[in-house]
Parts: structure tokens; sequence; C-alpha cells
């Protein structure tokens, strides 16, 4: 696109001024997060007992780009959790701070993203230009909606991919309207094009809801840019997204792997076909609805128990999509960005609409952070509209001037405040679930499948902050909704700290004859024998997790101090042996030189001391 097509908007800098202020009121609306804590949702495994992420050397890359850690492949995002730790350690405000920054940085992108949308246009109208970037950025930036991707701590492969798909987009623009009509035979030539691919392959590595760009850049092609202006332009358009394609298929594939790898991809025969694709509907509709009215957010929807097609909450939900799809379809040769808009929002929420059912939530807030971008366009574009026509009418009565600028100020309070509670909201896991059993237990909360999963939650919130009659309470509702051996063995350690040992003991005996391949009910009934001075039973259950968890210095340790006591030094000695092999523990070498004495080998006992007082000074110096 040549510099006059382009007009006014290549010659100022007013633009983006005004998107670093939507950028810098997202900022300062998201410091609270700052205050809070991790969560007990993701962020141990992602974390605060995560060991990878604690040294940037040479096996941590090898481990963020091959190992399917939590279910995912995104080593981009293993990445910036592993500089956050160097820089932070565990302060969980340091973690906050990247999001928020990030976020920030993403609000930016998107007013710069208006902008470079209205140039493709061939817009010249700078103040039209203006109000709908800042609009849409603030939204973007503001909306409560986005509060899980940027106070969820795990959730920094939402932002982090958004980051470099926005970046791709941008990229793309900038390269697409070089070219114009005329399509480039070599695309990767041209440094736009290879800027786009570069970030997209970025936008992958963080998160693989990236997968959708190709098929925005399509959108994009057809408008703002038009460039589908005849079949050999279409060819050539596909051919140019061939390289694009491609990574997205092997992102889709490892995705898939590593889902299945630790099997949180539902069988497709669980749950009929009619029935996901009805669910998807829901959503489609649902986010909309939440777009615009962002109350009873919660981080966990569970999915419902009864979908019917007949009935008037999911019928009408696919009757509007049919019909939005319908009008946008009609008024295409008129007014393609309804069908662009449209679009992009189906488009990009595709991978995550449930077709393929990953885990228990029907749908999620986190899903909406790039999808929610092209309604949010439409409300910039419609405001922008809005101030043009009325620009006239302005300049004469200054009445009609406030009130335009005060409704907008209206509703940027409104959103804000909903964002600054729903910051409060992630403060920590106790306040996290209670929010989410609260409007749940609201809605009905036997309409849903897995609707224990909160309570259990929040029973382990509990656990963690030592809590236990708490804690018992709410893994005793999550048992009564959905016995399984998990629950049992969360009941059985809340009993354990209450001190109602015989049912504790009671409760790890089923967890184990219900799932007899988890160690975690052996090693803690074991531990709870040996409370109780029940050795030979405490040696039995370390004996049984020790075979299914071969590689724990603990277990050895443990099991090692039991043969101590009943006078067993050999086999003592042998297990404390091994559980210094694994891991060179002080303890473990102070216990075997105990053992050592006892036996009479005192050179071997103080040997053992030696390396124990030399481990603890080590430790200390750490």
């Amino acid at each position: 696109m040549s510099a006059e097509r382009n007009g006014s908007l290549l010659r100022t800098k007013r633009p983006y001024a005004w998107v670093a202020g939507a950028a810098a009121a997202t900022l300062l609306i998201y410091l609270p997060a700052l205050q809070n804590g991790f969560v007990n949702w993701d962020d141990p495994a992602y974390v605060y007992e995560n060991p990878h992420i604690r040294s940037l050397g040479l096996p941590f890359f090898k481990w963020a780009f091959l190992d399917f850690h939590a279910w995912n492949w995104h080593p981009l995002t293993w990445i910036s959790h592993g500089l956050d730790y160097a820089v932070w350690g565990l302060n969980p405000a340091g973690h906050h701070l990247s999001s928020i920054l990030l976020h920030g940085a993403n609000t930016f992108l998107v007013g710069m993203l208006v902008v470079e949308f209205f140039r493709a246009r061939g817009a010249d109208k700078e103040g039209v230009a203006i109000t709908a970037a800042f609009v849409t950025a603030m939204l973007f930036g503001i909306h409560p909606l986005h509060v899980e991707s940027v106070a969820w701590v795990s959730e920094r492969k939402d932002v982090l991919c958004a980051l470099f798909f926005l970046l791709s987009l941008l990229s793309y623009l900038r390269y697409a309207s070089g070219t114009g009509r005329e399509m480039n035979p070599m695309p990767f030539t041209h440094k736009y094009y290879r800027f786009a691919f570069a970030f997209f392959l970025l936008a992958l590595l963080s998160k693989p809801m990236a997968i959708s760009l190709p098929l925005v850049l399509l959108i994009l092609d057809w408008y703002p840019l038009g460039r589908f202006w005849g079949r050999g332009a279409m060819r050539s358009l596909f051919a140019e997204k061939l390289p694009f394609l491609i990574l997205s298929a092997l992102s889709g594939i490892v995705t898939v792997l590593a889902q299945l790898y630790g099997g949180a991809v539902v069988e497709l025969t669980d749950i009929p076909a009619a029935t996901r694709s009805v669910i998807a509907f829901h959503a489609l509709t649902a986010y909309l609805v939440k777009m615009v009215w962002p109350v009873d957010l919660i981080p966990y929807y569970p999915y419902p128990q009864k979908v019917s097609l007949f009935s008037f909450e999911y019928l009408l939900p696919v009757l509007f999509v049919l019909l939005v799809t319908s009008v946008c379809l009609m008024q295409s040769r008129r007014q393609k960005i309804w069908l662009a808009v449209w679009a992009y929002y189906v488009i990009t929420l595709l991978p995550v609409l449930g077709i393929i059912k990953v885990g228990g939530q029907a749908m999620a807030d986190r899903y909406t952070y790039l999808p929610s971008l092209g309604p949010f366009l439409l409300a910039g574009c419609g405001a922008a509209l809005l101030y043009e026509k009325m620009g006239a009418l302005m300049r004469r009565n200054a009445l009609v001037k406030v009130s335009f600028f005060a409704a907008f100020a209206l509703l940027v309070a409104l959103y804000s405040g909903l964002t600054i509670q729903q910051v409060r909201t992630w403060k920590n896991g106790i306040a996290l679930w209670t929010k989410a059993i609260g409007t749940l237990s609201r809605e009905g909360g036997k309409a849903y499948i897995n609707i224990d999963i909160p309570y259990e939650n929040r029973g382990i919130a509990f656990k963690n902050a030592g809590r236990f009659e708490e804690a018992l309470s709410d893994f005793s509702r999550a048992f009564y909704l959905n016995p399984n051996a998990t629950k049992y063995h969360n009941r059985g350690y809340a009993f354990e700290k209450v001190g109602r040992f015989e049912e504790a003991l009671a409760d790890y005996s089923r967890a184990i004859e219900l799932k007899p391949d988890t160690p975690d009910s052996y090693i803690n009934r074991a531990s709870l024998q040996a409370r109780l001075g029940h050795l030979e039973e405490a040696l039995g259950d370390y004996s049984r997790a020790i075979l299914l968890k071969p590689d724990s210095s603990d277990l050895y340790y443990n099991r090692g101090n039991i043969y101590a006591k009943t006078g067993r030094y050999e086999d003592a000695v042998r297990d404390y042996t091994q559980a210094i092999q694994i891991s060179p523990h002080p303890d473990y070498y102070r216990n075997r030189s105990i053992v050592y004495k006892s036996m009479g080998r005192d050179d071997d006992a103080l040997n053992d001391l030696l390396h124990y007082e030399l481990r603890m000074k080590a430790e200390r110096g750490s």
C-alpha cells in the first residue's frame, strides 16, 4: 500500500500516545495483583514445586523442550518461569509483575494493531483511528474476563503467547500492506514475512492455542487487505500460508500427544459428538454475554450433567450463532468487517470449544484472551463511528460532548472496579475456590459434573494453610459428591491431622484398594502405622511404596528408620546407603552413623558423622 493511501496515519504518532495511555492505565489497575500469592491450581506443578525451573543450565533447556511436564508442551513458557525464578525466587510478587507487564505490552500491541487495521483499509481520519484504537485497547486491557490470564501465574502462557501472536499479526499486516495485490512469489525474502513467521513460532512455543493464526491471516487477506481478488490470488495466498500451516499441524500433533501422555483427553465416545457441539454453541454465546456483563466469573466452569438441544438454555445459543453467521454472510458484500470479526472470534476459539474434550471444564475465562479482540474491535469501531457522527453536535453542544465522555468513563470505571475485585479472587487458593463454590452453589451445583473439584481444591488450600478442620469439611463434601481413591486419600490425611487415626487408616486402606498403583496412600498409611507403633505394618507399606517409587530417597530413609527401631541394623544400613546414593542428605549420614555406632563399627560411624557435619556446613553456606 502506498504512502499516499495510508494518509495522515503515517505522518503522526498521536495514535501511539493514546494507546500507550491505555497500556499505562491497564498496568495501574493490575497493581493489586502484586499482593497476591500463588494458588493451589497448577502453580505447584508450574512454579513453587517445580524443581526444573530452579536452574537455567543445559538440563533445564533439554527438559523444557523434550518433556511433557504438566501434560503440556510449551518450552518458551517454561523458560519464562525459569527466568522469573532466577530473578525473584519464590517471591510471588515478582512472578505477578512479569505477567502484568506482558499484559500491558499486549494492550499496547492491540492498539497498534487497530491502527494498522485502519491503515490497511486506507483510512486517513486520524480522530477515528485514535478513538477506535484507544477504546479497543482499553477494553482489552481492563476487562475482567482477562484477569484469569494475568493474575494466575500458571497462565503466563496466555499473555506470552498473545504477545507473539499480536506481533505476528502486526508484522503480517506490514508485509501484506507493502505488497498490495502483487503477490510475492518468494515471501521469505520479505523481512516482515520472516518476522511474522518467527513470531508465530514463538507463539506456538508459548501456548498451542496460537494454532489458529494461519486462518486469521487469511481473514486479514480478505478484510481489510482485500487480497482475495481472483482464483490465482487465492492459490497464491494459500501457498503463502503453507509454512504457517505446517507449523500449526506439527504443534497440533505435539499438543495431542502431550494431553494423551497426561490422560487429559476424554475419549470421544464418552461424550457424544452432538453434546459436545451443543456445548460449543453455548460457550460461543456465553463468552459474548460475559464480555458485555462480566459477573460471576469463576476459575472452574464444570461440565453440565444434562445437555439437550430441546431445552431453552441450549437451543437459544444454537439459534443465536446460526442467526449471527447468516446475517454476517448476507452483509459481507457491503460490510465485510462483521463477517471478518465473527470468523476471527469463532476460529480463535475453535481449539478450546471442546470438540475434542479435554478435562472436565465446559469453558474458561482464559480462553477468551485473544478471541475477545474481535468483539472489542467492533466496539472500538462503533465508538469511533459514533464519535465521528456526533462530532459536529459535540462542537455545538458541550453537554453532548460531556455526556459522551462520561458514558465511556463510567464503563471504564465499572470494568476497572470489577477487574480489581476479580484480581482479589486470585489472592490465594482459599479465596479462589471460595468464590467458585459460592457462585456454583447459587447456580445449583447438582446440575454439573465434577462439582466436587472446587471443594477438593479448597480443602487442599486449607490443608496447606494448616486449617485441618476446615480441610476435613471440604474433603468430606467432595467425597460425598464424587467418592474415589483420591477423595479417600485426602479425607484420610485430614482425619489424621485432627487426631482421628482409625478413620484415617480406614480411608487410606480404601484408597489403596481402589487404586493400588499409587504410592502416596501407602506412604501416608506407613507413616501413621509407625506413629501408632505398628512397625511391621509400616515396613510393609514402605516396601510397597518403594516398588512403585524406587527413586525416592525419603522412602528408603523412612524404611531404614523403622529397621533401626526394630534392631534390623543391616537392613537399616542398606536403606540409608541407598538413600545416600539417590540424594546425599545430611540426615541420612547422621542416622547411618548412629546405626553404625550401635553395630560397633566406630570408624564407619565417625566417617558418616564427618560427612554429616560437612554437608550441614555446605547447606548453611548456601
